[in-house]
């Protein structure tokens, strides 16, 4: 088996850290994750232009109206 001192250290560390602070650590693990994936071209993008109903867009227009224009002060 082969030794990891970085990744130790990191595990130490995180069994100092309370549950919250270990799922905002996930998070920002998962954001890193994201990151590294290739961006698109806009132009490939066009081919899924139309593929949702004008009906479907305007519940899913109503539903982050109502839902996610709201801003948690404390979230981070």
């Amino acid at each position: 088996m082969m030794n990891h001192p970085l990744k130790e250290k990191i595990i130490n560390e995180l069994d100092r850290l309370s549950q919250e602070q270990q799922k905002k650590l996930l998070d920002y693990v998962l954001t890193l994750k994201m990151s590294n994936k290739k961006a698109v071209k806009g132009e490939k993008l066009l081919d899924f232009s139309g593929a949702i109903s004008k009906e479907d867009l305007a519940v899913m227009e109503k539903s982050i109206k109502e839902g996610c224009e709201k801003v948690d002060l404390n979230e981070w």
